[in-house]
């Protein structure tokens, strides 16, 4: 039970980091808004105005501008991190590679052959 719980509430926690939470929030506000305009004209005609985006309701609105503030936060969060990065990686010196280097021998002499046949029948533990 703890474990099921845990579960979804990870998932939960990772869908809200990709922003899952403003997909859900628009798909509700497009089925409302598909609801409220076809009570007034044909479901052609609602799902039209719903998705031409010249009708937008208050949560459209609300997803809209929330999107807008998270891309204004990632791109400050962005230049900070480039900031960090740039400091950080004068600091570090990576070794060089080393001098020697092993050539392997050319040639079948290199491949070894077996000579004796496979088991018959094959062994039953391996």
């Amino acid at each position: 039970m703890r474990t099921r719980f845990l579960q979804s509430l990870l998932a939960l926690l990772l869908i809200t980091m990709i922003g899952g939470h403003w997909a859900l929030l628009q798909s509700v506000a497009w089925v409302g808004m598909a609801v409220r305009f076809s009570q007034d004209t044909t479901l052609a005609d609602a799902l039209r105005k719903t998705f031409d985006g010249e009708h937008p309701c208050k949560v459209c609105q609300l997803v809209k501008a929330g999107k807008q503030a998270e891309k204004k936060q990632d791109s400050v969060t962005r230049k900070v991190e480039t900031r960090l990065e740039s400091c950080l990686a004068n600091r570090f010196i990576l070794p060089d590679a080393p001098a020697r280097t092993h050539v392997l021998p050319a040639g079948a002499a290199f491949l070894r052959l077996r000579s004796e046949p496979p088991l018959t029948p094959p062994p039953r533990l391996a």
